[in-house]
């Protein structure tokens, strides 16, 4: 919707997402990335990047400014990683949008993004929400720093970090044991958790 809007409205806007087939994702590559890596030259073109996290890892770009949803500190470390990322820019107004209807019960990320929330509002004062469907927006007066220096130095705020999930480890012994058929192996492992 935000592509579209974008898009309608006039702009050059780019989507970028993790289900694009290989033959797109390369002609997204050889389109655009030459406008969005870091030490690029055309800084005079305005060119909006809507994506979904398939942006976070290992992506080498540098924006101008970030819009993003409210996510797990880690996360916004990660998106705001991609802000001015040499710093040869001294002005780089990003915003953080919460939607309490929707990141309240996060399915995915549990009270993390909530979390994360609440902590950064004790930084700096978002705009208030009248009605609880109302988006709030942190956009600061006072900017909250998310440059690597202090990052790498940070401890994430107790609660800010998803928890991992146990995934249990599968050994050779386990597969050996689950290879025998007859008689049934002792201890005999159960497979459901793995």
């Amino acid at each position: 919707a935000a592509f579209d809007t974008l898009t309608t409205n006039g702009n050059t806007a780019i989507l970028l997402t993790g289900r694009t087939r290989e033959f797109e994702r390369q002609r997204n590559l050889d389109t655009w990335l030459p406008h969005i890596r870091v030490g690029r030259s055309d800084t005079d073109q305005r060119l909006y990047v809507v994506a979904t996290q398939t942006i976070e890892v290992g992506a080498n770009l540098d924006f101008d400014a970030l819009v993003t949803e409210c996510a797990p500190y880690s996360s916004l470390v990660q998106r705001f990683g991609r802000v001015n990322r040499i710093g040869d820019r001294t002005s780089n107004p990003s915003v953080i949008v919460h939607a309490g209807f929707a990141h309240d019960n996060d399915p995915i990320y549990g009270a993390s993004t909530t979390n994360t929330w609440n902590w950064l509002t004790t930084l700096t004062r978002p705009t208030s929400a009248t009605k609880p469907e109302e988006l709030q927006l942190l956009r600061p007066g006072k900017p909250v720093d998310f440059g690597s220096d202090v990052c790498a130095t940070r401890t994430p705020p107790e609660g800010t970090t998803p928890d991992a999930p146990l995934v249990p480890v599968a050994l050779g012994s386990h597969f050996e044991r689950w290879a025998e058929t007859a008689p049934t192996p002792t201890p005999d492992q159960e497979v459901a958790s793995f």
